[in-house]
């Protein structure tokens, strides 16, 4: 444990902060939370005696406990008891959950086996390999009209998902075997998340087809994301940008400049037809149906992308053509120039917010939030870069 850890929330909430003397290679944990308004603290030379003792306190301040009456022979019960339930995969509220349905279910009935008590209790789910599962949401997705790039990472993901459970009912899946699903997949932390956040996504949807019991948190929502290495975000300079739009082919002139100089996505600007590029207001009119949030937006004309666009504008039909990601290989090829990932976009917002030094204002021009601009669409670079980006003008 080398980073803060956090045991419930609210008035009940408990940390764990690891803590280290100077030249000293020997760790300690301080659990601290707050009783009748004052700070406590309790430090363990073990990290598991220090998680289990601050979920004791936070179950004795649920409680309206003093967490100061906890013993040790309390922690010692609270790990046994959670050792027993992670044998089945599980939390341990997950089980009391569990415990208390059954014994609900028994009462009045005290010789009901324990198999009856249970198929009660899952008597209101409908039955469902976790294949079939997969293949209906996947169905689903293909007939809801959205991006042809979307459902086709839905059918990627789950594909091998409902492959690995082929032979599982997707109410008996452990977060254990989801786990290890996870983690046995090639790729990086980035690859996993964006795993475990549409696994999330399918077996909430799961939950309101009545395929999981919607009484408690479902199986996946027990996996905890992969922590992700930075990556700068990689942007195209001045002279780069020159060199694009020189050597592009004429058709591809208006993605790569709404592209660099008004920040939409490669999505959008694949579904954007010239009659929301409005000059005579001096906006493009991003629509919700071509956004990737489904907000509308309306993101400025500046001069420079102006400049570009005016000898390609036309009164509607498509701005790009079906294939111009083929066309932009062969635009850094012919450039020399090497193809960077999301690098228009990229540029876009580093270039803009170290134009105008706003970043709400930036956010909302490209469509995210000002975490996500500083998170991902900002490369440190000056304002005099800015300007020579902004002033790149046809010849």
């Amino acid at each position: 444990m080398h980073r803060v850890h956090v045991v419930g929330h609210g008035s009940s909430e408990v940390r764990i902060y690891p803590l280290r003397r100077k030249r000293s290679r020997y760790r300690s944990y301080q659990v601290r939370w707050y009783e009748l308004g004052e700070k406590q603290t309790k430090t363990l030379a073990d990290p598991q005696k220090a998680k289990a003792y601050a979920q004791q306190v936070h179950i004795s301040l649920l409680n309206g406990a003093r967490a100061s009456e906890i013993t040790p022979l309390d922690i010692s019960v609270l790990r046994d008891a959670e050792s027993i339930a992670a044998k089945f995969g599980v939390s341990l509220p997950f089980a009391i959950r569990e415990w208390a349905d059954t014994r609900q279910a028994l009462l009045g009935t005290p010789m009901v086996p324990k198999a009856s008590c249970m198929a009660q209790l899952l008597k209101e789910l409908t039955t469902v390999n976790a294949q079939a599962a997969a293949k209906e949401y996947i169905r689903l997705k293909e007939e809801s009209g959205l991006s042809s790039r979307h459902i086709q990472t839905v059918r990627q993901l789950l594909t091998g998902f409902g492959r690995s459970f082929a032979a599982e009912q997707l109410h008996e899946i452990p977060v254990q075997a989801l786990r290890r699903f996870i983690d046995g997949i090639r790729g990086s932390a980035r690859t996993k998340n964006n795993f475990i956040t549409c696994l999330r996504t399918f077996f909430l949807w799961a939950q309101k087809q009545s395929y999981l019991r919607q009484d408690r948190p479902t199986a996946a929502a027990g996996l905890d994301k992969k922590r992700e290495a930075y990556v700068a975000p990689q942007i195209f300079t001045p002279e780069e940008m020159r060199q694009l739009l020189g050597s592009s082919e004429a058709d591809m002139v208006p993605y790569l400049a709404i592209a660099a100089f008004a920040g939409l996505r490669s999505s959008e600007i694949g579904r954007l037809d010239w009659s929301a590029v409005d000059f005579a207001s001096g906006y493009i009119k991003v629509s919700g149906e071509i956004t990737k949030t489904q907000q509308r937006r309306l993101v400025p004309i500046l001069p420079n992308l102006r400049a570009w666009l005016l000898p390609h504008l036309k009164g509607s039909g498509g701005v790009t053509f079906a294939t111009y990601r083929k066309a932009l290989t062969r635009c850094g090829r012919a450039a020399g120039v090497a193809w960077k990932s999301n690098a228009l976009r990229h540029s876009f917002g580093s270039y803009r917010l170290a134009e105008v030094q706003d970043a709400a204002k930036v956010s909302l021009e490209m469509g995210n939030s000002p975490q996500m601009l500083f998170k991902h669409y900002r490369e440190l670079v000056t304002p005099a870069q800015a300007h020579e980006w902004f002033s790149i003008f046809p010849p």
